[in-house]
């Protein structure tokens, strides 16, 4: 087969083995203080799989018609990552099609909207309710429920190392604290958010759909909520973009792919014996 589909086979089991050893260095999650700084480490271990894959890509492009081998060892080596790439995928697409019930929530990935239930209106004051929309409108302004979609499949993608759903979890942790800075920064009262919070916590709701939602699902995550909803000196604390990591991730992987060009002829040939 030609070097470009060669290039294509060995990404499963080089690309797998890459994300695999890279979720087992971060098995160990470090104490982050902002949303992201969360997201970032979310996304780390994408980085190793990420540069494996551009490698590849550089040769084929360079190199596409040179006939190569492809031997049993790495059919065999790419059943594991078929099987939780699968897995993953599947996940994602029940993801899309469950819904859910939540007091208050963002649907939609791209074309989000603001959904609260008519009991829980009912239940909230005109200033709780302020507080509320304001909170989901900052999850609808920064795109959350398409990141959270996002950020499950690559959590999936890690599968079954354990450091991975933790980042996850921690991650949404501090997506919530995020969101109600940014919502009393807007204007909404952090006792009102707070109640409506309270409120939020005493209903039952479905899982696992994508939407962003308000209620806080692990009662440590709602009680660091709340300490810092009550707290008067609770104010907007984001850090500032970083726009230079972006410029790193892509710099490093435009050198992944210059490596593939200039020497895989040597590097394919090489991982397909």
């Amino acid at each position: 087969m030609d070097r470009d589909e060669v290039a294509g086979f060995l990404a499963v089991p080089l690309c797998g083995l890459a994300f695999a050893l890279a979720a087992i260095v971060m098995s160990k999650n470090a104490k982050v203080t902002s949303e992201g700084a969360a997201w970032r480490r979310l996304w780390l271990p994408s980085l190793l799989p990420a540069l494996c894959g551009m490698v590849l890509l550089g040769s084929a492009v360079a190199f596409p018609e040179e006939p190569q081998g492809f031997g049993p060892t790495q059919i065999a080596a790419s059943i594991p990552f078929l099987i939780v790439i699968a897995r993953s995928l599947l996940r994602a697409v029940r993801g899309l099609r469950t819904t859910r019930s939540e007091p208050a929530q963002v649907v939609g990935l791209i074309r989000c909207h603001v959904r609260i239930a008519p009991e829980f209106r009912a239940a909230l004051s005109r200033s709780e309710l302020h507080a509320v929309v304001l909170h989901e409108h900052a999850h609808a302004r920064h795109f959350d429920p398409l990141r959270i979609w996002l950020a499950r499949i690559v959590t999936d993608l890690q599968w079954p190392f354990r450091g991975a759903p933790e980042r996850y979890r921690m991650w949404l942790h501090e997506l919530e604290l995020a969101r109600d800075a940014e919502a009393c920064s807007a204007g909404a009262d952090g006792l009102d958010l707070a109640s409506a919070l309270v409120k939020a916590a005493g209903t039952r709701s479905s899982q696992g759909s994508v939407g962003a939602a308000l209620k806080a699902t692990e009662e440590t995550s709602l009680r660091e909520r709340l300490r810092r909803l009550v707290d008067e000196a609770f104010v907007l604390h984001t850090k500032p973009a970083r726009p230079w990591t972006t410029l790193v991730v892509l710099w490093l992987l435009g050198i992944a792919f210059a490596v593939g060009i200039r020497y895989g002829q040597f590097i394919v040939p090489l991982l397909a014996t």
